[in-house]
């Protein structure tokens, strides 16, 4: 395996800038679709990878090859857009652009941000969604121990993970193994973890907080249930139970399990 030089490093820790997000992202979607109102996967197919995809020409400079991330295209055409991250995002493909941008957007604004200086590592736009379908088309799936290694040095790196949420009582993250692991690993590493949510989910959750107090809240985080959470790859889910108790086997995954209990509290 090529050992990743210097700027294959600086390549796998860029964010890109909120602002940049709000503006030119926003309205490549726009264009593509007609609306924001759209999911990640669909994004993917057209502006990710693909002839429309910006990297489709750029050289990756992870290993050399043509085609690249979205982030190391926009970091050709606008380095001022990107830099180290600051802030990774925890969160399921099947958002919309709105409700993520939204929720980002919201989240500088209440917390007195520059959108320019906010710098997001987002896995669709950060990894070589190009590498990811070769992969795909070969019948491959990135390893579990890859992923989990990713995940932990870009959480490691920001030290501050996002979580939008939405709609705020029922959200996707919640329902995805992958997103629960990582709630669990940022609150177990000690860095800060926040759920962040997009105008119209806030004003709903405030209305909430007024009628009901802090139960719903309670509700919602009650239903978590690692054991039952979602996954794209079943091996995956495998693992990650298996790291929350390594008593957990192949055939009993839906047994009690006290550490598992703890990451749902």
């Amino acid at each position: 395996m090529m050992c990743l030089g210097r700027k294959a490093r600086q390549s796998a820790m860029l964010g890109i800038s909120v602002h940049f997000l709000q503006t030119v992202f926003a309205r490549e979607v726009e264009e593509e679709f007609g609306s924001t109102d759209v999911n990640y996967y669909e994004v993917n197919k057209r502006l990710l990878v693909g002839e429309k995809s910006k990297g489709l020409q750029v050289r990756c400079p992870r290993d050399g090859k043509l085609g690249a991330s979205y982030v190391d295209a926009v970091h050709e055409s606008s380095p001022e857009s990107t830099a180290p991250a600051t802030i990774m995002l925890s969160w399921s493909w099947g958002y919309s652009v709105r409700i993520v941008v939204g929720a980002l957007s919201r989240w500088c604004r209440t917390s007195g941000l520059d959108p320019k200086q906010v710098f997001v590592w987002q896995c669709a736009l950060c990894n070589n969604q190009f590498r990811v379908q070769e992969r795909r088309s070969r019948g491959e799936w990135e390893s579990f121990e890859t992923f989990k290694h990713m995940f932990e040095t870009r959480m490691d790196h920001t030290k501050r993970i996002l979580s939008p949420m939405a709609p705020w009582d029922s959200p996707k993250n919640l329902s995805r193994i992958w997103c629960v692991f990582e709630i669990y690993m940022a609150l177990q590493r000690g860095h800060q973890f926040e759920v962040i949510l997009p105008d119209e989910e806030d004003d709903k959750f405030q209305h909430a907080l007024e009628t009901s107090g802090m139960q719903p809240i309670w509700d919602l985080f009650g239903k978590v249930d690692i054991q039952q959470a979602d996954a794209a790859a079943e091996a995956d889910k495998h693992n990650i139970l298996r790291l929350v108790d390594s008593n957990l086997g192949s055939q009993n995954f839906s047994d009690y399990s006290a550490k598992c209990e703890e990451v749902n509290a």
